[in-house]
């Protein structure tokens, strides 16, 4: 076959969105000159923008590589060995691949496999470029750690800042200078998300009432380049952007900079050997550094405190429940009251002691000198009563109507801290407050006449009227989500978790959920009584107005041990078997 009937490819890449889009056009160009000298006839062009070479997933690259095993041409033209590979563990297979397939490469640097001898010299190259990716990974990580360490921004974004410009570049050819501000847009949302955790509002519900609300999610602000479904994506909150895991930092609530302690290399990215866009995050013993800039703090170090002693609680509990709810092999046990039955006696929690019934498990392992609550319910019918019980009593008409009646009366005695869609309001009326003292008092002085003072303390106290109206309104708007939309839907949830529990055949991932639904309705804790002969008494530890409000995220209403309804107290719930 002679080269005028060599049929040819031709492969570009760019690495970077930084780089110039043009660079296809030329690379392109180069490789047109090299087939038109070489007599070869161009079929097919194939390209990749903004992908690394240390990768397989570029659409490009891979159309190439299907063309080629259908034979589509015998000769790959490219501007040199790296726009293919960067990366030993692709080149070695799909080098030999192509040479089996008769398919040759031809670049704009010189490298022919059409000759002997061509081997040696394109590893070498392939490597040199491996080499040079991964030494240019190491000079911009050094790079940044220089920025942070004189307190620049390093890229990355943290919701409630801002980037922004302070100057021009320091050299040629870079970016202008740029400083981490706080966002006056988005940093109420991260103080008002603080705030509702504190007062013990779950990260779920949090994110339910932004997105009723509409404001935005960090997933808004992102440069989408796909249509995926992805909550995130779409802009709306989800739970994990609040928090997180701490363990890695990650999360709205784990984070320092919130407080002004920025950090820079808490972890450490990874890239895959075999592909380098696939990244594994590996946690560093301590940051490479840390500095303190309190311009960029948002949260009071009191309400971070509240936070951080909130989550201590959550984790210590999660752990008692995953142990409680663990077998002698770690699996979670699969009967719906395991860890939750508690005897009135010795305190011990009620296990499984057969097939068919529960019963004190230091009766059970100690006998009556070490416990005498000796007994035994009936596993099927304990289940079966405290499902209707939950369904009756807790999630009725009169639950939902007690709920609203604590909240009503919470707020007409003042006892619920107010929380205002605008917190800025609150400083504002502060600083009037004080603008209106200094007014007077210049007055009462003689340095300020009656009549030059006197209009400027009518406009501040106008505007204190208008803010303070607008926080009233505020409240009685939340006030009405609550009631008429809140609660019910708290209720809908519930109801719906727990008539799915007796379904035998529900998924495993449904069945833990509504599992935790029934133990979050009766708190976690249902104690059992021995009455004798009149039978036994179940107790659970939780009021249908405290979880509902808690559900609903206005548990703050009441005040401890339990809701308050027209001066009369509540006791826990009880019924009989």
């Amino acid at each position: 076959m002679s080269a005028k009937q060599l049929r040819a490819c031709v492969y570009a890449r760019f690495s970077t969105e930084n780089q110039s889009a043009d660079s296809i056009a030329d690379q392109i160009r180069e490789c047109e000159r090299i087939a038109e000298r070489e007599g070869l006839e161009i079929v097919e062009r194939f390209s990749d923008a903004a992908l690394s070479a240390g990768t397989t997933q570029r659409p490009g690259y891979q159309d190439m590589l299907t063309a080629a095993r259908a034979r589509h041409f015998s000769v790959i033209i490219c501007e040199d060995i790296s726009r293919l590979w960067r990366n030993r563990a692709e080149f070695g297979p799909r080098s030999a691949e192509l040479e089996d397939l008769g398919v040759h490469m031809l670049t704009c640097t010189g490298d022919d496999t059409r000759r002997d001898g061509w081997g040696l010299t394109v590893q070498i190259k392939q490597a040199m470029a491996e080499a040079a990716r991964r030494e240019a990974s190491y000079r911009t990580r050094r790079g940044l750690e220089g920025r942070a360490r004189a307190g620049k921004s390093t890229g990355g974004r943290a919701y409630g800042f801002r980037c922004v410009e302070i100057g021009p570049p320091e050299r040629a050819g870079e970016r202008p200078q740029t400083e981490l501000q706080v966002d006056p847009e988005t940093a109420p949302t991260v103080l008002r998300i603080f705030s509702l955790y504190a007062d013990g509002v779950t990260c779920r519900r949090i994110c339910e009432i932004l997105n009723s609300e509409g404001v935005p999610s960090p997933g808004a602000f992102w440069k989408r380049t796909d249509t995926s479904q992805n909550a995130k994506r779409k802009g709306s909150w989800v739970a994990s952007a609040l928090h997180g895991e701490r363990s890695r930092g990650t999360g709205i609530l784990n984070n320092p900079r919130y407080v002004g302690r920025v950090t820079w290399g808490r972890a450490t990215w990874r890239r895959g050997v075999a592909d380098s866009k696939k990244r594994t995050m590996v946690m560093n013993a301590a940051p490479t550094c840390e500095i303190v800039d309190e311009r960029l703090r948002i949260v009071p170090q009191e309400l971070w405190d509240r936070v951080k002693r909130r989550q201590a609680v959550i984790n210590r509990a999660s752990v008692k429940i995953r142990t409680a709810l663990a077998d002698k092999g770690g699996h979670p046990l699969v009967h719906l009251l395991s860890g939750l039955l508690v005897c009135s006696r010795c305190g011990s929690r009620f296990v499984a002691v057969n097939s068919r019934e529960y019963g004190c498990s230091t009766f059970k392992n100690g006998g009556r000198s070490a416990c005498t609550n000796a007994v035994r319910l009936n596993r099927a019918g304990v289940e079966q009563e405290l499902i209707a019980h939950v369904r009756e009593e807790l999630l009725s008409p009169e639950a939902i109507e007690l709920a609203i009646a604590t909240y009503t009366q919470a707020l007409e005695h003042g006892r619920r801290g107010r929380r205002r869609a605008t917190p800025a309001n609150d400083g504002r009326i502060v600083k009037l407050d004080a603008e209106i003292d200094q007014l007077k008092t210049l007055v009462r002085a003689g340095t300020l006449s009656q009549g030059v003072a006197a209009a400027a303390i009518e406009r501040a106290e106008e505007e204190r009227r208008e803010l303070k109206l607008a926080g009233d309104s505020q409240d009685r708007r939340t006030a009405e989500t609550v009631i008429e939309l809140k609660i019910p839907a708290a209720v809908r949830d519930y109801r719906r978790l727990v008539d799915a529990l007796p379904a035998t055949d529900l998924p495993k991932a449904e069945r833990i959920e509504a599992r935790a639904a029934l133990h979050e309705l009766v708190g976690h804790r249902v104690v059992v009584e021995d009455r004798g002969p009149g039978g036994v008494r179940l107790v659970p530890q939780a009021e249908a107005a405290d979880v509902l409000l808690k559900a609903a995220g206005a548990e703050g209403v009441s005040n401890p041990p339990g809701p308050m309804v027209a001066g009369a107290g509540f006791e826990p719930a009880t019924f009989g078997l």
